[in-house]
């Protein structure tokens, strides 16, 4: 956990209950998605992010402006996380604007900051926690590792 820590990745993701809640839960992200696919997400965090998921910003009628991450969307109302856990939900007909950024928040400079061994400690580590859980009860874990890729 300590690459993940000095990435700075806790500060948003969790694994196995640790860390942050802002971002996505990485317990099981690398059953889900090959080595390859990990370093470009870490890379390049926006490159396939639907607007919709990523960071919003919403202006409601008193001028408050309200920045997160929809948890919940539909055609009446909309539920904001902020970074500091706080939902929000919010009734659309009352909301002046909505932007949705098309970023994740994520960092955009791992590229720079961290070498590639710690890229690849980083990506160590969160193939190793994928394979802490037991596969049987997480069937993705075993589909990602028959195919050797690791």
């Amino acid at each position: 956990m300590t690459l993940f820590g000095r990435a700075k990745c806790s500060a948003c993701h969790s694994v196995h209950g640790q860390g942050g809640f802002y971002g996505t839960d990485l317990s099981f992200y690398a059953a889900a998605f090959g080595p390859g696919e990990i370093r470009e997400a870490i890379l390049k965090p926006d490159r396939d992010l639907d607007p919709r998921r990523g960071t919003t910003t919403v202006v409601l009628p008193n001028s408050t402006t309200i920045t997160g991450i929809p948890r919940n969307e539909d055609n009446f109302s909309l539920q904001l996380q902020t970074s500091d856990g706080t939902f929000r939900l919010l009734n659309k007909a009352k909301i002046v604007s909505i932007t949705y950024h098309g970023v994740t928040g994520m960092p955009t400079d791992y590229a720079s900051s961290l070498t590639a061994t710690e890229l690849n400690d980083l990506l160590s580590f969160l193939t190793e926690a994928a394979r802490s859980v037991n596969p049987n009860e997480n069937p993705r874990v075993s589909r990602v590792f028959e195919d050797g890729d690791e």
